[in-house]
């Protein structure tokens, strides 16, 4: 027993004169040959190069032949001198489809490609041909796939009977997905020295016994605790743990990430652990700033919607991230309540986060707060060199 496709392999390089035509449907299981009519019994014995098989002899064992699977069973004999001795086709199909599957981008052939019409499939040979016997006429969709490549869908019209080859199917190789960013992170609980820098005149410190950073804000001096990290691009998760302690009065205790620590100002993305008059009191609010001049991020004191209001000597866990052009805070209590969340675009892009900086910048003013910070984790994707 052969399969279709054995025949394909079999008889594709042999191209002597004569031609056979399609097999008719009804015509008997009967070859026309040249002018005259040679049934199965009369061409049983002849040598190959005799009957002059050429590919449309191959086309023609393919017409009558199949079943529901597309691959039909031929039981032939054929000796070491190619004569052909005995073809046997049984249920002849009504059409057969031909064709053959290359890449788009190379037109070499594409080999043990899925080739699916209707109920029939096959698959290709090394050489990207396909014959596919197709159990009922009518419009018809040939589906090619293969792993690597983007399917394709051809429609085709089938009368029978017919041979039908459609000629080269083109099969583009799909894109390949771009590897995801690396994921670097940074976590400090500080129960060790990480090596943070430290200018606040020692207003920051690491408290070894307990495990925390404490935190004096003096409006007065120019405080900030930092460390390089990343550089970090367009993504990040910022989380860390607060406490506020005391408040003398419009304080800020700013974290972030900053892309530049020059001037009086950090540029980045931080968010603000302070207090505020004005009937706000203890608050949560975005700072946002650009070093090209777009406009900052912030808050409103008359929109309650633009702040998260907490509570003072109860530690919250707040968290800060920018993804798709999004920022956004959220706030949850020691429980990991929810207690609040504010977002929006950002107004424009920042280069690249090169630092992680806990600040309070110079303003000259009197007052002064106090705090502690623990458990701080942060997650960017990494620029790539």
């Amino acid at each position: 027993m052969q399969t279709t496709h054995d025949w394909c392999e079999r008889f594709s390089t042999i191209d002597k004169m004569g031609h056979i035509a399609h097999l008719s449907y009804e015509a008997n299981k009967a070859f026309i040959l040249g002018t005259g009519t040679m049934s199965l019994k009369h061409l049983a014995g002849r040598s190959v190069v005799e009957a002059a098989l050429t590919e449309s002899f191959l086309q023609l064992c393919l017409a009558a032949t199949g079943d529901s699977e597309g691959i039909a069973d031929v039981t032939v004999a054929i000796n070491d001198d190619l004569d052909f001795e005995m073809l046997v086709v049984e249920e002849p199909a009504p059409a057969v489809v031909g064709g053959r599957v290359v890449d788009a981008q190379t037109d070499q052939p594409l080999a043990n490609v899925s080739v699916n019409i209707l109920s029939s499939e096959v698959q290709t040979l090394e050489n990207g041909v396909f014959f596919l016997p197709v159990s009922r006429a009518g419009a018809s969709d040939i589906s090619c796939q293969l792993d690597g490549y983007s399917s394709q869908v051809l429609m085709t019209a089938l009368s029978p009977p017919q041979y039908l080859f459609v000629g080269d199917i083109e099969l583009a190789p799909e894109e390949a997905e771009p590897p995801p960013a690396p994921v670097s992170s940074f976590a400090d609980d500080f129960s060790t020295d990480k090596g943070w820098i430290n200018e606040t005149s020692d207003h920051f410190s690491r408290d070894a016994g307990n495990e925390w950073l404490s935190w004096h804000i003096h409006r007065s001096t120019d405080e900030r605790y930092y460390i390089p990290v990343g550089p970090y691009v367009g993504e990040f998760r910022l989380q860390v743990r607060l406490k506020a302690t005391d408040w003398a009065n419009n304080c800020d205790f700013y974290f972030g990430l900053a892309e530049d620590l020059s001037g009086s100002w950090p540029t980045g993305a931080f968010a603000s652990f302070g207090w505020f008059g004005a009937g706000v009191g203890n608050r949560v609010v975005p700072r946002i700033t650009f070093s090209d001049g777009s406009p900052s991020v912030g808050w409103n004191a008359d929109d309650p919607s633009t702040y998260i209001n907490y509570d003072l000597h109860s530690w919250y866990r707040v968290v800060l991230e920018v993804e798709d052009d999004i920022w956004t805070i959220t706030v949850y209590d020691d429980s990991d309540g929810r207690v609040g969340q504010l977002s929006g675009a950002m107004p424009a892009t920042h280069a690249q986060y090169r630092y992680l900086v806990l600040f309070n910048p110079y303003d000259g003013d009197w007052p002064t707060g106090d705090g502690l910070l623990d458990d701080l984790v942060l997650e960017g994707e990494v620029a790539t060199p």
